[in-house]
């Protein structure tokens, strides 16, 4: 994604980058019930740590799967509590994906910006620099691309694919940080199989914010994370959601927005459902590789 940069630290540690709080301010535009967001950080301290742009939770909720802006793809497994919140997040294992010619994907190639897991295991990688849609299946981290090798030559660059979403049936979704034309909303394409891709339906939004990633939940909610930016305040993350209609999708649900500059920049989401039953939105901050910046896991229990 067109990431904001802050060029100097000091300003970067006034606006807040990364800051974040065990207990934060959200605010729901409906009725300004303040939800309890919990949020860890996550220590490491290799060179390659950092830049996460989208999360998978696993094992039931005790462990994730992370990528990076750098290319590589990280696990981890979860302490929790009895009440169910993060404690503490430990690096498991890591590996950089490989390029369509079998090296490490470096440069051009690194940028990984959204994930999911498909219902055979596959993970499906959204990258942005030379954007593509590829699935991977870990240890082994050489692609199988979903589109012919210019297919989205239209998108390279900083301003691609953000979001991955795998629906009920399978059907694999892209949304882009762009607006359609005559900015109906943010503009998606459509996995038709084999390589083929097609536009998708617009799903609306005020243009206030950008969207960084999104998930079908286990309701069949599409819900979109996005985020604002100020150098004065700071980032602002909001929550939407949309029912799935018969030719599209509704008009968004605001379900949380954060105050400006009290959390960072959130890029990552996964909506799932834990052992209780409860639906949970995981987000992951992306720290822009800042050594003073943290990469944070932040939850929240979402209303049924």
């Amino acid at each position: 994604m067109a990431k904001p940069r802050v060029k100097f630290a000091i300003l970067a540690l006034i606006v807040g980058l990364g800051a974040v709080t065990a207990l934060g301010k959200i605010r729901n535009s409906a009725d300004d019930h303040r939800l309890r967001l919990h949020s860890v950080d996550w220590p490491e301290h290799d060179s390659d740590f950092g830049g996460m742009s989208g999360i998978e939770i696993t094992r039931g909720g005790n462990a994730l799967l992370a990528i990076s802006d750098g290319g590589v793809l990280f696990a981890a497994s979860l302490t929790r509590n009895a009440a169910g919140d993060i404690l503490s997040v430990k690096t498991e294992s890591q590996n950089r994906f490989l390029d369509n010619n079998g090296d490490p994907a470096l440069g051009f190639h690194s940028d990984a910006e959204a994930l999911r897991i498909a219902p055979d295991g596959r993970l499906i990688v959204a990258f942005e620099g030379y954007a593509r849609v590829a699935s991977f299946s870990p240890p082994d981290m050489a692609p199988t691309p979903l589109q012919d090798w210019d297919r989205f030559r239209d998108l390279w660059g900083n301003r691609g694919m953000e979001a991955i979403c795998i629906s009920s049936s399978g059907q694999i979704m892209a949304i882009l940080e762009r607006l359609s034309q005559g900015n109906r909303g943010y503009q998606t394409l459509v996995h038709s199989g084999e390589k083929v891709w097609r536009d998708g339906p617009d799903l609306a939004t005020d243009g206030a914010f950008q969207a960084t990633d999104a998930d079908y939940g286990p309701d069949g909610r599409l819900y979109v994370l996005e985020r604002d930016f100020s150098l004065i305040w700071g980032y602002t993350s909001r929550l939407s959601s949309y029912q799935v209609t018969s030719n599209g999708f509704s008009a968004p649900e605001i379900v949380m927005q954060t105050a400006p500059g009290d959390y960072g920049n959130f890029e990552g989401l996964d909506v799932w459902k834990d052992a209780a039953g409860q639906t949970k939105a995981t987000l992951i901050s992306d720290n822009n590789f800042m050594p003073f910046s943290s990469t944070s896991i932040a939850e929240i229990v979402l209303a049924p």
